[in-house]
């Protein structure tokens, strides 16, 4: 399972200054986030599914859960990246992807107050 795969420890930023702009460096950029993001998804699915049950059925909370595994599954599939048009294309599906966990923190927040009456 993806959850159980080593998860290595790096920052934003230190991703961001270790990644040159040339094409090689965006690559394997790419391809360690290709790798990476899965597992932390993974991690973060198994996190929400042991909290209570009126939680996970909570609306809000379950739609964070279904972002998650959307995003999780996009991800894990995505094809390899071997060039630059390959990475550009992962680059777009990532956007995509932040663009529907936006909502995400108000959402919890909105889940946390109805589990909590």
């Amino acid at each position: 399972r993806a959850a159980s795969q080593e998860c290595v420890s790096l920052t934003l930023s230190q991703l961001l200054k270790n990644t040159r702009p040339d094409t090689m460096s965006c690559i394997q950029t790419a391809r360690w986030l290709r790798e990476q993001l899965p597992i932390r998804f993974a991690r973060r699915i198994e996190d929400i599914l042991q909290l209570p049950h009126v939680a996970v059925v909570n609306p809000q909370i379950n739609s964070i859960l279904s972002t998650y595994l959307e995003t999780f599954e996009v991800i894990h599939s995505s094809p390899p990246i071997e060039s630059h048009d390959d990475e550009k294309a992962f680059l777009r599906i990532v956007q995509d992807q932040l663009v529907k966990h936006h909502p995400g923190t108000r959402l919890l927040a909105e889940g946390y107050r109805e589990v909590r009456r």
